[in-house]
């Protein structure tokens, strides 16, 4: 006992990874911790349950291995737990509790979680397992901190053929989570090699990692493609000060993801000569496309005024319309395609409803290509990606022109 406490006066305030030995020098058991000095001297105090108690009672020695952030130590602890089967450890594993990170044996290779007897990925095909891990949240957060970094595709095989189908990515490409392979928004052996990246940083491998990354920055330099060499010196950044709750600011951020409103409705106007005018409401549910709330409205024309109403009118129109529907889930944020006009068009049809919406309008200008913010007072701190603003409006606007030229296409045939 005596060498124990020498050697707990010792142990460093990092994160890392602690293995306890037994009297044979068998390793007994091995744990992680982000501060190791505390969690090593948590053993030797206070009350323990009996399994701990007999753990304590076989220690002889104990050694650590310092490690650059607590993700690492998760990640060298499920390694060293693999390779040396402490008894202690094995003891504890039980399928049901015990997640893994599985990378898919697909075209384009993602990265999941998953545990070992869900029924949901009994008919997944997998290439390669990296686990057991006994913290479902780090290895959310191990899966989060690659998005960021490497964004890569995790959407299922039959959402990325939908996508590859339309040559088009879903909104995780614009806000920066993912590469978009479907799209052809990057080749297969740089898709690859980042997979490959990510692997060996699961291996414990992070050595290499830097390296293949600082010789993708050199190459890209070389050929002059400084915005591609940009991100990756940001990955080496990102690596190198690696830690368990952010690794690198950047615009286009998961946070931001997470404070998407979880329900966005986006209208859009189509009226091309005036002549079978449309207007469109398309639907984002969690920052994705929700194409079943989707909803077309054909303009009437306006009989009082025996004239064709204006842009801002028509929004007053639709959004009057959609809001008669009171069944319809009510959305966190209105977008619309205009300026000033269409957004107090907007507020005076809420107003007939008494409801309290924030709505930015985006206007683009004479070439289309201009980005200005109009919004009322409730959307002033609703502060979102331009790209993924963007997205949905460009949505809005391909769905109104869909149906526009469906009728108009339609009429031509009477």
């Amino acid at each position: 006992m005596y060498k124990i406490n020498f050697k707990l006066k010792k142990f460093p305030k990092s994160p890392g990874v602690y293995k306890f030995y037994d009297r044979s020098r068998n390793i007994i058991y091995i744990g992680k911790a982000a501060v190791l000095n505390n969690r090593v001297r948590s053993y030797f105090s206070g009350a323990h349950d009996s399994k701990t108690e007999k753990l304590i009672s076989e220690i002889t020695d104990i050694k650590w291995q310092i490690t650059p952030s607590v993700i690492e130590a998760l990640i060298l602890e499920s390694n060293l737990i693999k390779k040396y089967q402490p008894k202690y450890n094995i003891r504890e594993k039980d399928d049901k509790s015990f997640i893994q990170i599985a990378l898919t044996a697909e075209e384009f290779p993602r990265l999941i979680s998953i545990r070992p007897t869900e029924e949901k990925f009994k008919n997944v095909k997998l290439k390669k397992v990296f686990g057991p891990y006994t913290n479902s949240t780090s290895v959310k957060e191990i899966l989060s901190i690659f998005r960021r970094i490497f964004t890569y595709r995790d959407c299922k095989e039959n959402k990325f053929r939908i996508y590859q189908k339309k040559l088009s990515p879903c909104l995780f490409y614009p806000i920066g989570l993912c590469s978009a392979p479907c799209a052809g928004k990057i080749s297969k052996p740089d898709y690859l090699k980042t997979i490959k990246q990510m692997t060996d940083f699961l291996e414990g491998k992070t050595t290499r990692v830097i390296s293949s990354l600082k010789k993708q920055m050199r190459n890209f330099s070389a050929r002059k493609m400084y915005e591609e060499a940009a991100i990756i010196r940001d990955r080496i950044f990102a690596f190198q000060h690696i830690n368990d709750t952010a690794l690198i600011k950047r615009e286009r951020s998961l946070e931001q993801y997470k404070n998407i409103p979880t329900r966005i409705e986006a209208y859009d106007i189509s009226n091309i000569g005036k002549d079978f005018a449309v207007g469109s409401m398309v639907v984002f549910t969690g920052g994705e496309i929700d194409k079943a709330e989707y909803r077309k409205f054909r303009i009437k024309y306006s009989i009082s005024s025996n004239k064709y109403q204006n842009d801002p009118e028509m929004i007053n129109q639709i959004i009057t319309r959609r809001f008669n529907h009171q069944e319809w889930e009510r959305p966190n944020l209105i977008l619309i395609d205009g300026g000033k006009g269409q957004l107090s068009a907007a507020i005076k049809a809420l107003k007939n409803y008494k409801l309290m919406i924030p709505i930015i309008a985006i206007a683009k200008g004479p070439t289309r290509r201009g980005f200005k913010l109009f919004k009322n007072a409730l959307s002033a701190k609703i502060l979102l990606d331009r790209k993924f603003l963007e997205s949905i409006r460009d949505e809005a606007h391909r769905f109104a022109i869909s149906y526009h030229r469906k009728i108009r296409n339609k009429s031509l045939l009477f």
